[in-house]
C-alpha cells in the first residue's frame, strides 16, 4: 500500500509551493498523511480507522489566497508519466557559429540559445568547452538543470518538469534528441469533475492528444485489447472524431468512423457505414427539417416486404451532322415498378432541329413535347401531355424524337424516378 500511494504521490506536480512538508508528514507516519491536515499544496489521506478497506486520498492544488482580488483560481495538478532522456549530443563548435538551441519547459513557450550570444559568448576553444558553456547557460534556467561531458550536454529536469521538448537549428551543430515521456495509468473507476486533455505544442497546427479507452477481448483462450479513441482533429475547421477498433483481435486497428463538425456529422469514409442494422438495433425515429438527398431509399415491412424510392439514369447524345431522327433509353423503367416521372436536362445544346420530344415509343411525347435545345434546359411532370399506367408491366423505354429535322449534337441527361417493392420474406 505504501509503495503504491508513493507513486501516485510522486507522479502528482504542482507548481507553487514545495511538497517538502507533505513529504515528511507520510514519511513520519507509515505513508498515510494525518486525518485533517490541509496545508497550501498537498495530498491528503484520511488515516485507516478499521479493516473495512482504505480511506479516501485527495490531491489538491494550491488554493487562492484569501484576500486575492485578481486571481483568485486556485492551483493547478499536472499529473503525468516523467519525461524520457533528454540531450543534445555531437556538438561541434566549428559548426555552430549563427546557429541556435532551444527547449521547452512542460507547456512554456520554447527558450531559445544561440551561439555566441548566449553561450560560448566570444567562442569557445574545444568541443567540450562548448557543451559546458551551453550547460552552464541552461544551468541557470528555472525548470531544468544540465552537465556537459565531452561534447553532450545532458538533462536533469527539477521536480516541477514533467514534460520537456529540444531543438537545434542545426544538427551539424549540435543534435537534439527527445526520449519518450512515461505513461499515467489509473486503475480504478475515474470520476472527473472537469477534464481537460490538452496538446499545448505552439508554432504549428497539431491535433489533440487522443482519449483511447481500451477494453479487452478473450477469444480462442487469448487476451486481446481492443480500443475506441476520441480526438480533435486541428485546423481551419476543428472537428471531433471518433474511432473504433476494427476486429478486437491481433494486429487490430483504429478505423475512423465518423466526424463532428460544429455544423456537420460526417462520415469519414463514403458508402461504408450503416445507421442501425436489418435487425433489432434500429433507431426508433428520425425526426428532420430539411432535405434527405439519397441516392435510393427503402421502407422495410415487418415481414421483409420493402417498398423502395430509386432512380436510374443515362445520358442519350445525337450524332454529328447528318445528326439522328431519335435516340432511345432502352428499359429505363424496371417491370413491376410504379413510375413517379421522367425528368431530363439538357446537357450540350443541339443544332439543325428545332426542337424535341420526350416519349415512350408508343406516345412520342409523353412526358413532353417541343422542349428547347439550349444547354441548362430542364423537364419535369409538369411538361407531361397525358398520364401513364402502373405498374409498368413490361420494362419501359424513352425515347427522344427531333422535331424539325435531325439534331445535331444534342446531349440529354435522363432520368426515371420510381418506387420498386418486393415481397415479404417470411
Amino acid at each position: 500500500m505504501f509503495k503504491k500511494f508513493l507513486l501516485v504521490l510522486l507522479t502528482v506536480v504542482s507548481p507553487g509551493i514545495a511538497l517538502s512538508q507533505p513529504f515528511d508528514d507520510l514519511l513520519q507516519n507509515g505513508g498515510v498523511l494525518p486525518s485533517g491536515e490541509v496545508t497550501n499544496d498537498f495530498i491528503f489521506c484520511g488515516a485507516p480507522i478499521d479493516d473495512s478497506g482504505p480511506p479516501v486520498c485527495t490531491a489538491r492544488g494550491a488554493p487562492s489566497f484569501e484576500r486575492a482580488t485578481v486571481n483568485t483560481t486556485g492551483g493547478t495538478y499536472y499529473i503525468g508519466g516523467g519525461p524520457g532522456t533528454f540531450n543534445f549530443t555531437g556538438i561541434t563548435k566549428a559548426n555552430c557559429v549563427g546557429d541556435s538551441v532551444s527547449f521547452a519547459v512542460n507547456f512554456g513557450a520554447p527558450t531559445t540559445l544561440v551561439y555566441g550570444t548566449d553561450w560560448c559568448v566570444g567562442g569557445c576553444l574545444t568541443d567540450a568547452a562548448a557543451a559546458r558553456s551551453l550547460a552552464a547557460t541552461i544551468e541557470i534556467l528555472s525548470g531544468v538543470g544540465a552537465y556537459g561531458q565531452t561534447n553532450n550536454v545532458y538533462f536533469l529536469p527539477d521536480g516541477a518538469t514533467f514534460r520537456l521538448a529540444l531543438t537545434s537549428s542545426d544538427a551539424t551543430c549540435a543534435v537534439a534528441h527527445n526520449g519518450l515521456h512515461g505513461s499515467t495509468y489509473i486503475y480504478g473507476p475515474l470520476t472527473v469533475g472537469g477534464l481537460t486533455i490538452d496538446n499545448a505544442t505552439t508554432g504549428s497546427t497539431v491535433d489533440s492528444y487522443a482519449l483511447t479507452l481500451s477494453g479487452n477481448n478473450f477469444s480462442g483462450g487469448v487476451n486481446y485489447q481492443t480500443d475506441a479513441a476520441l480526438q480533435t482533429i486541428s485546423g481551419a475547421d476543428p472537428y471531433l472524431r471518433f474511432s473504433v477498433d476494427d476486429t478486437g483481435l491481433a494486429g487490430h486497428t483504429l478505423t475512423p468512423v465518423f466526424d463532428v463538425h460544429d455544423t456537420v456529422l460526417a462520415f469519414v469514409t463514403d458508402n461504408t457505414v450503416d445507421i442501425g442494422t436489418a435487425s433489432a438495433n434500429r433507431p426508433k425515429n428520425l425526426y428532420l427539417s430539411g432535405t434527405v438527398t439519397s441516392t435510393g431509399a427503402s421502407v422495410v415491412g415487418a415481414n421483409g416486404e420493402t417498398a423502395g424510392f430509386a432512380y436510374a439514369t443515362t445520358t442519350l447524345t445525337f450524332a454529328g451532322n447528318p445528326g439522328d431522327a431519335s435516340k432511345t433509353a432502352i428499359a429505363l423503367n424496371p417491370i413491376g415498378s410504379q413510375l413517379q416521372a421522367i425528368v431530363t436536362r439538357v446537357l450540350v445544346a443541339g443544332t439543325n432541329c428545332t426542337s424535341f420530344s420526350i416519349g415512350d415509343g408508343v406516345d412520342p411525347d409523353l412526358w413532353g413535347s417541343t422542349i428547347a435545345l439550349t444547354a441548362g434546359t430542364t423537364t419535369t411532370n409538369a411538361n407531361a401531355t397525358a398520364n401513364w399506367s402502373n405498374p409498368q408491366l413490361a420494362a419501359g423505354n424513352v425515347v427522344l424524337t427531333a422535331n424539325g429535322g435531325n439534331c445535331f449534337d444534342l446531349s440529354v441527361r435522363v432520368v426515371a424516378s420510381y418506387i420498386a417493392v418486393t415481397a415479404p420474406t417470411n
